[in-house]
């Protein structure tokens, strides 16, 4: 009984899953058809650039938070509270550590790459910079391992 039960529960969950997916991709391009016909597609291209180039650094704050995660819970079922706080505290400084990497190479390399290497019209440049610093901001802010009780 308890197997079709939670077979039953899986099955469910999966299909809410499926339509929370669906309907997450049915808002994005719509939101996205609203974006470019505001922009234009000039400086849609120009944001979408600059914040995928950002976003795609996001993938380490997730991996480092799962895998500090996992060092927290078997923290905590060893019930050593010193070894818990040592971890935090390493895990804070990592984070530390990378975070100030990240920022290095994004405003020094990123910012290379905006003015020089990318073709984006002088009229615009002032613009995209300032995206890619809201954007770098932005992704420190979502990088804070303090955020949300993380890591």
């Amino acid at each position: 009984m308890a197997i079709s039960e939670n077979n039953r529960r899986i099955a469910r969950n999966s299909l809410f899953l499926y339509v929370r997916m669906a309907i997450i991709m049915v808002v994005n391009l719509y939101v996205v058809r609203i974006v470019l016909n505001e922009l234009g597609a000039e400086d849609y291209g120009i944001y979408s650039v600059i914040a995928g180039t950002v976003t795609l650094f996001t993938f380490l704050s997730t991996s480092l938070s799962s895998g500090a995660q996992r060092f927290f819970a078997y923290d905590i079922g060893t019930g050593e509270s010193d070894k818990l706080k040592k971890t935090f505290s390493l895990t804070i400084y990592v984070y530390g550590i990378i975070g100030l990497i990240f920022v290095i190479l994004l405003e020094t390399l990123g910012v290379w790459v905006l003015n020089s290497r990318l073709n984006i019209p002088f009229c615009r440049l002032w613009e995209a910079n300032c995206v890619f610093q809201l954007v770098i901001l932005s992704f420190l802010i979502h990088y804070c391992p303090l955020k949300n009780g993380r890591g």
